[in-house]
C-alpha cells in the first residue's frame, strides 16, 4: 500500500527540487532498462496457435 502514498509525495518533491534536465536524464535510462526487459519478456511467451496438438 505505501507505493500509491509514495509516488505522489516523491514526484511532488523531485519536481520541486530538481530541474527538468536532471528529471529526464534519470527517467530516460529507467525507462529504457524497463523497454528492454518488458520486450525481453514478452519476445520468450509463447505464441497464441503455436501450442503442440
Amino acid at each position: 500500500m505505501a507505493p500509491p502514498i509514495a509516488g505522489p509525495v516523491l514526484g511532488g518533491h523531485l519536481t520541486e527540487h530538481l530541474d527538468r534536465r536532471r528529471i529526464f536524464s534519470t527517467n530516460l535510462p529507467m525507462g529504457a532498462v524497463a523497454l528492454a526487459v518488458a520486450a525481453t519478456v514478452l519476445l520468450r511467451l509463447p505464441r497464441p496457435g503455436s501450442g503442440s496438438r
